[in-house]
C-alpha cells in the first residue's frame, strides 16, 4: 500500500507496551504496536523509522498478523547514510 501525499495509509499507530532491560552493553526493546488501516487488506509493508531515531539499533524482529496471514521478518540496520531513511518493513505470500 502507498500513501498519497498529505493521506497517510495508516490512521493511527499506538504502542500498548514497552520494556527495555540492560545488561553488559546490550540492550533489548520490546513493543507491540497496532496499526488500524482503512483497507488492511491491501496493506503490504509499513515504513519504520526507527535506525534514524535509536542510533545503537541493528536489527528489528517483527512479528506480523495482517489479513494475508501471519508472518515473522527481521530488518538489519541499512549502512551509511541509508539508516536515516525509513526501513522498509513488507509482508504477503
Amino acid at each position: 500500500m502507498q500513501a498519497r501525499p498529505g493521506r497517510p495509509a495508516l490512521r493511527r499507530a499506538r504502542p500498548r507496551q514497552a520494556r527495555c532491560q540492560r545488561a553488559e552493553g546490550h540492550a533489548d526493546l520490546d513493543a507491540t504496536f497496532s496499526f488500524n488501516c482503512a483497507n488492511a487488506a491491501a496493506a503490504k509493508y509499513i515504513d519504520i523509522g526507527l535506525f534514524a531515531a535509536f542510533k545503537g539499533t541493528r536489527q528489528i524482529d517483527a512479528q506480523i498478523a495482517s489479513a494475508q496471514g501471519q508472518f515473522k521478518r527481521q530488518l538489519k540496520r541499512p549502512a551509511g547514510a541509508q539508516a536515516a531513511q525509513p526501513a522498509r518493513l513488507t509482508w504477503g505470500k
